[in-house]
């Protein structure tokens, strides 16, 4: 048995994985034993209250971990906090010291180490706890105490992501960046802010979503990757978009104005300028054209020229209403389903897309998308609908095409590939 290649192994384990413990095969030979142990100790979930026991690993086996998702577990009675006004800071403090303990025992342990990726942002609340969190303020943001000014530099970790969790409090999006600070050696970040609760946004919950997204316009203006802090090169940030499908069951749905008088959507102004320096950007969630290309009213003094030297694959995949309350897409007539382009806001943003691409010189893949809820085209369910990409598509010159993750091209001659190809998914005339 010790003859095997320990690959061979590992894909025997793979298959073993839900028949029991992992640890009885430990037992089988020396061969076994280290390939259990690579296969337990390759991804592990804690909590902020499992880092003591974390800490107790040794050495050796710390160096088989690649993936580490971590939980911030509040231990508060966050219902017994009096004055109530003081619930958010005391929230904070506990936030903060968890991820600070967590970064320094990651800075001590894997020093010299590359390669890990960390998860982190979501808080789990104890039973008694989560009651009030859910009753009061359930949208509220967490913020890390002096942006994490005071948390070591931690060079282990390559790959970040943050969850903004869509059920009760959460981190707020500005986190991300005062951790990138702190992470010098990523290659990747994923900012996962879906949220499950964008249809309820009214009143103080729209204005917490506003400021939220305000501040991460903010930190990222602030922290300007491009010259004064480093920033990796693929980054994905995914946020809030509403099912078409439930957009329809509310009609009157409005989105909260997070453009007011500016006449643009900051936001979507300081992730474009974020992207000048990116080679990799996949974007989800409820952005303008000055995503693309600098809006009118920017001020001059802040809008860098834009240009894209170094970006390789640009992927938008937007939500139907617009930053500003608008849609980008209509009703069709005498339906609930948005399915029907809207000249006055969507022909606008293709055309700063367009622009957009024209300023990146080594760009080889790109896409602009939309999820419509559209009629399936079929006699004997003509009354069914479906959610379906409506998209455009572009692929540089040269670029081979993969048919399982681009079907589209499939059926395309091999000579096509020596020019630039435009597709348009489900766009009609």
């Amino acid at each position: 048995m010790d003859k095997l290649p320990l690959e061979i192994i590992e894909a025997i384990l793979s298959f073993l994985i839900g028949c029991g413990r992992l640890s009885q095969y430990a037992t089988i030979s020396r061969a076994w034993q280290k390939a259990v142990e690579r296969s337990a100790f390759r991804s592990l979930h804690i909590n902020s209250t499992d880092l003591d026991q974390f800490v107790g690993i040794t050495a050796k086996r710390r160096t088989l971990l690649r993936h580490l998702t971590f939980t911030i577990k509040i231990t508060l009675d966050i219902g017994r906090i009096r004055p109530r006004n003081q619930r958010l800071d005391r929230l904070s403090d506990a936030v903060t010291r968890s991820v600070r303990r967590l970064l320094q025992v990651l800075a001590d342990e894997f020093d010299g180490q590359h390669g890990l990726t960390l998860t982190l942002g979501r808080i789990v609340f104890p039973s008694d706890a989560h009651h009030h969190n859910r009753s009061d303020d359930k949208h509220q943001r967490i913020e890390l105490i002096d942006h994490g000014r005071q948390f070591p530099i931690v060079r282990g970790v390559s790959h970040l992501t943050l969850i903004v969790d869509a059920d009760g409090r959460r981190v707020v999006l500005s986190a991300v960046v005062d951790l990138v600070k702190r992470l010098p050696n990523l290659e990747s970040i994923l900012i996962w802010g879906e949220d499950a609760d964008l249809i309820d946004l009214r009143d103080k919950a729209a204005a917490l979503y506003q400021n939220d997204r305000q501040g991460l316009s903010d930190a990222l203006s602030d922290a300007n990757f491009l010259t004064n802090s480093p920033c990796p090169p693929h980054v994905s940030l995914w946020l809030g978009r509403p099912d078409p499908m439930v957009l329809g069951m509310f009609p009157r749905f409005v989105f909260p104005d997070c453009v007011g008088p500016l006449g643009y959507d900051p936001l979507s102004a300081a992730v474009r300028n974020w992207s000048y320096g990116l080679e990799k950007i996949d974007i989800k969630g409820v952005f303008d054209s000055s995503l693309f290309w600098p809006a009118k009213q920017e001020p001059s003094n802040t809008s860098l020229s834009p240009s894209w030297p170094r970006l390789k694959q640009f992927y938008v995949n937007l939500a139907l209403p617009t930053p500003s309350g608008g849609w980008y897409f209509d009703h069709t007539p005498n339906t609930r389903r948005r399915d029907a382009p809207c000249e006055e806001t969507l022909q606008p943003l293709v055309a700063s897309w367009a622009r957009a691409l024209e300023s990146m010189p080594v760009l080889a893949q790109a896409r602009l998308a939309f999820e419509v809820e559209t009629l399936l085209n079929m006699a004997d369910v003509a009354s069914e609908t479906s959610v379906e990409d409506w998209s455009l598509r572009y692929q540089a010159p040269g670029v081979s095409f993969d048919p399982l993750n681009r079907p589209w091209e499939i059926g395309l001659d091999t000579s096509d590939l020596h020019s630039a190809r435009l597709f348009l998914k489900n766009c009609g005339n």
